[in-house]
């Protein structure tokens, strides 16, 4: 999605931008990452098991549901808290039809007071000390390198296979 400079000047907080175009720069950058999640939606509606289960994995997954819940953040802001109660509540709705017959009287009950406790629950920001912040960002960093090494490394794979 990003290219090669946007990444850099992501990577770099924009220091490289002048002032006066920072807002514009970042507008254009909130367009696209807008039109990506509403695209990957869309990919996700529309194409086959056999595809997505190649996409949209746990591993592929936990970058970014870590990121957008504040792991590379300096303060974990109420945005975060609410991705996270969201997350959380749309788990609960996917998961509740799989409880098995002989404990959903007992489980669900729970979960629903669970899940009306930590939406009433008050949250406050909360900030991340740079040395900690440091490591986060590091640990997601790691994490999608290898992602994109796997995928990379496969695509390559089976693209000389494809060649043969």
């Amino acid at each position: 999605m990003l290219t090669d400079k946007t990444r850099e000047h992501v990577e770099s907080d924009w220091k490289s931008i002048p002032n006066q175009l920072l807002k514009v720069y970042r507008r254009r950058l909130r367009i696209q990452v807008i039109q990506a999640l509403t695209d990957l939606a869309l990919v996700a509606e529309h194409e086959p098991e056999d595809q997505l289960k190649q996409m949209f994995t746990p591993q592929t997954l936990e970058p970014l549901l870590r990121a957008i819940t504040g792991e590379g953040s300096e303060e974990i802001s109420i945005r975060h808290y609410q991705i996270a109660k969201l997350m959380l509540s749309i788990a609960h709705e996917r998961l509740t039809p799989q409880i098995p017959s002989p404990f959903k009287m007992t489980i669900i009950p729970m979960l629903k007071q669970n899940l009306m406790l930590l939406e009433s629950m008050e949250v406050k920001p909360q900030k991340i000390p740079p040395t900690a912040l440091e490591e986060r960002r590091k640990r997601l960093k790691e994490k999608r390198q290898s992602i994109e090494t796997i995928y990379r490394i496969r695509s390559e794979k089976k693209s000389g296979a494809d060649k043969k």
